[in-house]
């Protein structure tokens, strides 16, 4: 066990790189029975004398060489089927071939064994590729059997397991992460948001030295929390993803609790303060309905407007900084968009709802056959032609975040429909958003994450830097807040060598 604990560690093979060593090997195991047979044909005695002795040794040996072809072609097609099987996370199918191919395995050592016994190999080379052939796949099944431990223990396909809420919540989680029931209040009242996969109320935690409002996240299905359970239990504490407190149960329902962002998701926030935050087109309707208090600050009817642009950049760098944790974690989002950015009291920016989210794994792309409901409006083309997600793709979902964040809340792409049409267009370029009216030249750099070929997008290590960049941005203020007209000027300045279209290009 040593030995392949330690050969594990020098190829460090991931199912890929497994699945596509085991196809070489049984390609190179067919290629030296052909030789072998070639050889065989040139010395026909050989067959003329078990012909001859015994008639049963002679069809014993075409009957142990077909079986051995009709093997090494199975085990090519199912070393295929056991990648994709792990690439679709799909536990059971992946269990049951790896079943089918232990059978066969067994049935290919009977026969090389009786083989050896009965009727001897005429060429030694071919026994020693055969028997090192026997080690090889020992091997091949120890790291199958490895990559399935770590799948189950890292979450599987609970929506076929078997056994109630609680048994599986054992296996997820840690129990310190389960909320005695009496120790939450939910306010079933006060509704908080609602999805495809349910509702969010507000309710009072009460837990030892605990007491505080929370959002209680209730599900459709009883089963539908356990794969995001599963990845929140894996998330540390990050400042820009929204705190996972812990897991409820009533009557054998999952819901998850969370910490409460007071001013709700980013999305409604930028539409219900949208004058606020002054889009280019507003701003001379601003100039002429607007006073300006003696502070600086715009006002309407007494009413102080505090938002204003550097808060978009700081909301686009903290949105950065949380997918960049996530990425870290070998985590895919798959549904990043400014609804789900939540903001809490003092207006930071965290990332929420993992209900579509996936481990990645050794791999580097998740690739689903589920067709469930998803966020197409922000998919990039790989994921919408073949259902491929990875760290890219929710680059690509932040670039058209980013989009929504400085067109202050608009839907992407309109009113278009996702048909062919629109996919087509998405991958030559035709199909563009629109450059946001309050997007300077630093953001629109950072916006071309949005790229139809995925190499050529950044890194959420990249596009984290635009809170390195937000003083150059928008300078520090000075001690007076600057005027409608300053901050004005101060915008067309900063898009002045900026025309066109803002494009995923």
């Amino acid at each position: 066990m040593k030995l392949f604990t330690t050969l594990a560690i020098l190829f460090q093979w991931g199912m890929k790189e497994l699945c596509l060593v085991e196809a070489i090997v049984e390609i190179w195991l067919l290629v030296v029975e052909t030789m072998a047979l070639v050889a065989i044909a040139f010395q026909p005695k050989v067959l003329r004398n078990d012909y001859a002795d015994a008639m049963w040794r002679y069809y014993a040996r075409l009957l142990s060489w077909t079986f051995s072809y009709f093997y090494s072609t199975f085990c090519i097609v199912s070393s295929l089927k056991l990648y994709s099987y792990a690439n679709q996370k799909n536990f059971r199918a992946y269990r049951h071939l790896l079943t089918i191919s232990y059978i066969f395995y067994a049935i290919c050592c009977l026969d090389l064994v009786l083989y050896t016994i009965f009727l001897g190999w005429i060429n030694p080379a071919t026994s020693i590729a055969f028997f090192g052939f026997l080690f090889y796949k020992v091997y091949f099944f120890w790291l199958a059997e490895r990559f399935l431990k770590k799948f189950k223990k890292k979450g599987g396909d609970y929506h076929h397991d078997q056994g109630t809420i609680i048994t599986k919540l054992d296996t997820i989680s840690d129990r310190s992460l389960h909320i005695p029931r009496e120790s939450l209040t939910p306010d079933y009242s006060t509704l908080l948001g609602e999805g495809v996969f349910g509702q969010v109320y507000k309710a009072f935690l009460h837990d030892g030295n605990r007491s505080e409002f929370v959002a209680l996240k209730i599900p459709r299905h009883s089963t539908d929390f356990l794969p995001e359970l599963k990845i929140l239990a894996r998330l540390r504490r990050h400042e820009n993803i929204v705190h996972f407190i812990g897991s409820y149960t009533h009557s054998d329902e999952l819901s998850l609790i969370f910490e409460l962002c007071e001013e709700g998701n980013l999305q409604n926030f930028l539409r219900k303060h949208r004058n606020a935050l002054l889009s280019y087109l507003e701003v001379q309707a601003f100039n002429k309905t607007l006073g300006v208090d003696a502070g600086g600050y715009i006002c309407n009817k007494g009413v102080v407007l505090r938002y204003r642009l550097p808060e978009l950049v700081r909301w686009s760098a903290e949105t950065a900084s949380g997918m960049e944790f996530i990425s870290r974690r070998k985590i895919v989002h798959r549904d990043l968009s400014a609804k789900n950015v939540l903001l809490d009291k003092n207006l930071v920016a965290k990332i929420s709802d993992f209900g579509l989210s996936r481990n990645l794994w050794d791999e580097k792309n998740y690739i689903t056959r589920t067709m469930g409901p998803l966020p197409w409006r922000w998919m990039p083309p790989e994921a919408l032609i073949r259902m491929e997600f990875s760290t890219l793709s929710d680059i690509w979902a932040y670039g058209v975040l980013l989009w929504e964040i400085f067109s202050l809340g608009r839907t992407p792409y309109g009113d278009r429909i996702c048909n062919d049409k629109f996919l087509s267009g998405l991958q030559t370029g035709r199909v563009r958003l629109e450059k946001p009216h309050l997007a300077s030249d630093s953001i629109i750099s950072t916006g071309k994450i949005l790229k139809g070929v995925k190499r050529a997008r950044k890194t959420f290590m990249g596009t984290k830097s635009t809170k390195d960049s937000r003083r150059r941005i928008f300078p520090k203020p000075p001690r007076t807040t600057p005027t409608v007209k300053a901050l004005k000027d101060r915008i067309r300045r900063d898009s002045r060598n900026f025309s066109g279209k803002y494009h995923n290009s």
